[in-house]
């Protein structure tokens, strides 16, 4: 419950911050991009265009794979947490001393491994979901238990603000 609540609040709100920071000035992402290539292999110059026409699909599956795959690629470029750091489940031994080793996953330089994203540095709304890190690895035990609420409410906010920032 505990962890639901701080997704619900902290998580959420600094993920709504970044895509809106992305959305008004996308100059800010990290190489700078030509443009953004959408489902049917174009590009669009602008993100506020692509979540204009990623919301327009009267279908809903259709709308919410799209805005899936916004949300994803925005907080690929702007994750929430740029760093996680995570205890090992056993000690080890260093210089005949044991300690607790600490792991610090670089999630935003893993956001760009050409190893696991095609051409990582185009915004692109065809990727597969499945290398994303910013609600944790997929199926491991780090994973974000909010994550489907966390997408719910984004893609809420989304739909409702999509032509305010005009």
């Amino acid at each position: 419950l505990a962890e639901l609540l701080v997704g619900g609040i902290y998580t959420v709100g600094k993920a709504f911050a970044n895509i809106v920071d992305l959305v008004l000035d996308p100059r800010r992402i990290e190489p700078r991009i030509a443009g953004i290539l959408v489902a049917d292999g174009s590009r669009r110059t602008d993100l506020m265009t692509v979540l204009r026409e990623v919301c327009s699909p009267a279908d809903e599956a259709t709308r919410k794979r799209g805005l899936n795959a916004f949300i994803g690629e925005c907080l690929r470029f702007r994750p929430v947490s740029p760093a996680l750091f995570r205890a090992c489940t056993s000690d080890t031994e260093v210089e005949q001393k044991l300690v607790t080793v600490l792991v610090c996953t670089l999630v935003q330089a893993a956001n760009m491994d050409p190893r696991k994203f095609n051409a990582p540095h185009d915004f692109r709304l065809d990727r597969e979901p499945g290398p994303y890190l910013h609600f944790g690895p997929a199926g491991g035990p780090h994973r974000c238990l909010g994550e489907h609420i966390a997408m719910a409410e984004l893609r809420s906010w989304a739909e409702d603000n999509r032509g305010r920032f005009t």
